[in-house]
């Protein structure tokens, strides 16, 4: 079967419905709303549109036939107790259901660590829910290791 052909590109502001749309399912299949509660719509909007003007932060959209089909949300953070040390993180990552299994997740991913490259990150850091299993096997056939797991607890 021949896979698709996906354009990656960064997000400019008018991608801004549709990446909060995309986040906010990535977030809800991720099972967030169970653990921190219902995704702050207004404040996502937000988070994105700073996301989409940083320098250090992205969102690139993949494409195919001018229809945005997934994303992921990239940036630099720091760590702690190796400052200088630049990590890029995996903020957020959806690929549209109907386009899965079709090579996009990892296009995505694939394109992730080219900015990674340009951005002079020295590492990504990806995260793969409980709900999402094949994402953890797409980044273990791709080099990356278990590093941590997080465990929430409400009080």
């Amino acid at each position: 079967m021949r896979k698709p052909l996906i354009a990656i590109r960064e997000a400019v502001s008018a991608d801004a419905p549709v990446v909060r749309a995309m986040a906010e399912a990535a977030y809800k299949a991720a099972g967030h709303e169970d653990n921190l509660g219902k995704c702050d719509e207004a404040r996502l909007s937000e988070i994105v549109e700073k996301l989409v003007e940083l320098d250090d932060h992205d969102i690139l959209v993949a494409s195919k036939d001018g229809k945005a089909v997934g994303m992921i949300a990239l940036g630099i953070i720091p760590v702690l107790l190796a400052p200088t040390f630049r990590v890029a993180r995996e903020i957020a990552w959806w690929v549209d259901p109907d386009y899965r299994q079709n090579g996009v997740g990892a296009v995505l991913l694939e394109a992730a660590l080219s900015w990674c490259v340009d951005h002079k990150a020295e590492a990504l850091w990806m995260v793969s829910e409980r709900t999402t299993p094949e994402i953890a096997k797409m980044c273990v056939n791709r080099g990356f290791r278990l590093l941590e797991s997080i465990y929430v607890k409400r009080v």
